[in-house]
């Protein structure tokens, strides 16, 4: 009996130690593990870039291990955790991707949280946020006393004393939650929100001539795609107790006069907005100018356009003719280059002169006396070298006041994307760079027919939009430019 009772444990431990040896294995084996180790993981939607662009002054950018100086050029990269601060005189904005965008006014301090988080401690700033892809469904600005949250909207925030806090709603609503105190509240459109340690408090909006030009300046700048400036609105009223909206200024019916003029065109097509600085054919010295003194096929130089004015003399520059951007794949070997006829000014000379005797693009010539001369094709013209300019555009859009455009011949993007759309433009005695925004080529060329333009030819739009005036960018180039075209005074 003792014998069978030490069988029967000596069987139990066998079996127990054998279960557990079994577990062992199983659970080492890699096979049991193909599941979890083949659990696909969901790609991150990519953040939008963050990017930095001073439309006057400088503005200064610190991290925690450097600090740069940033002035007007195509864009400076903000880190997580940057500071941003503007100078006296200084205007700047922060653009996130696409449709969200940060002005921030002189002697303002804005800080880089996360993506779609910002605090400000000092300053003014206005706010349009319209597409929220990458940023998680919200944008929030943190302040001293009260945090703003929103889903797609416009607002300003002031702080002229830290512990004193005034936003102001101009598009839909605003969340807000008070750091102070245990409260949150809704800020309706054309409303303002008061903070302090103590209290929130909401009221219909009530703003100074400053508040009140800041953002009537901003809504101009948004609805017209331009730049905002650090001058009063042209339609700034005397103070009102609420907001009221920017009128509407009238279509125009013909080429505007010289100067910078912008207004609302109205076509078959549809109402575009048109930005135009104009000069007289008689005293105006039209340049064009490129970065490389010579015919560069890869790497080629490039320059910010207000560079291109201050070395020329230059009041007024548009960017130029198409040029392979290094940020397009297809451009890998060949980055910055163009390939068109070109002539810079300054050294009377030619690029990629040999390789456009028989081209088919047009032509536009300056010639001493002022006067332009729009060819349908680059091959008609000589190399005169005693002109004033001259580039080639793609397409031209009026001849003689007769739309010449052919949609059949225009590339997919020429064809159908809405975008900024230069050109230079010729009308009675007047001779333009203009902009067209949000536009196809066609709907440029219907904007310069209807508006009575004798002649009119295409250049480079999109990114590579850039039209600078008296010292500050009306479009900011999204890029350097490899060429420029010029306004200066005889």
């Amino acid at each position: 009996m003792k014998n069978i009772v030490i069988l029967l444990l000596f069987l139990l431990l066998f079996t127990a130690g054998g279960i557990a040896i079994w577990k062992f294995l199983i659970s080492s084996n890699p096979v049991s593990n193909i599941s979890s180790a083949t659990k696909i993981t969901p790609v991150p939607t990519p953040s939008p870039a963050t990017i930095l662009k001073v439309i006057s002054g400088s503005a200064k950018i610190k991290t925690a291990d450097n600090e740069i100086t940033a002035s007007p050029s195509a864009g400076t990269a903000v880190e997580i955790n940057a500071v941003i601060s503007t100078s006296s005189d200084s205007l700047a904005q922060i653009e996130i991707g696409e449709n969200n965008v940060i002005r921030i006014a002189p002697d303002s301090n804005l800080t880089y949280q996360s993506q779609g988080h910002f605090s400000q401690t000092l300053g003014t700033i206005y706010i349009r946020v319209k597409n929220l892809l990458g940023l998680g469904g919200e944008f929030t600005l943190e302040t001293p006393t009260v945090v703003a949250a929103v889903r797609g909207t416009g607002f300003a925030s002031f702080i002229k004393n830290p512990r004193q806090v005034k936003l102001v709603a101009t598009e839909h609503n605003i969340d807000l939650s008070s750091t102070a105190i245990n409260e949150k509240q809704t800020l309706t459109e054309n409303s303002q929100a008061e903070s302090d340690d103590k209290s929130l408090k909401l009221s219909p909006a009530k703003l100074s001539d400053e508040e009140k030009n800041w953002i009537e300046n901003n809504k101009i700048a948004d609805e017209n795609g331009l730049m905002p400036t650090l001058t009063p609105a042209p339609t700034s009223k005397p103070l009102a107790p609420t907001l009221t909206p920017v009128p509407t200024k009238p279509p125009l019916t013909s080429m505007p006069s010289e100067g910078l003029n912008t207004g609302q065109v109205v076509t078959s097509r549809g109402n575009f907005n048109l930005t135009c600085v104009g000069g007289q054919k008689t005293n105006t010295k039209i340049m064009t100018d490129s970065a490389s003194d010579s015919d560069c096929r890869d790497n080629c130089p490039v320059m910010p356009l207000h560079e291109y004015a201050a070395k020329n003399g230059a009041y007024a520059a548009i960017n130029g003719m198409y040029f392979c951007p290094p940020d397009y794949p297809q451009c890998a070997d060949k980055k910055n280059s163009f390939d068109t006829l070109f002539f810079i000014s300054r050294l009377k000379t030619y690029l990629n002169s040999a390789n456009n005797i028989y081209s088919t693009l047009p032509w536009l010539a300056i010639e001493s006396n002022g006067n332009p001369l729009f060819y349908d094709q680059t091959v008609k013209w000589g190399r005169d070298s005693g002109i004033q300019a001259g580039t080639a555009g793609n397409p031209l859009l009026v001849k003689d006041k007769n739309m010449v455009a052919d949609e059949g011949k225009l590339d997919d993007k020429q064809r159908n994307v809405k975008s900024n759309r230069g050109a230079i433009v010729e009308a009675g005695s007047l001779i333009y760079a203009c902009t067209v925004a949000k536009a196809t080529v066609m709907d440029s060329a219907d904007v310069y027919q209807a508006l009575g333009a004798d002649n009119a030819m295409n250049i480079d739009g999109g990114g590579s939009t850039a039209l600078w005036f008296n010292g500050r960018y009306i479009f900011d180039p999204g890029r350097n430019l490899p060429t420029a075209i010029m306004f200066a005074k005889r």
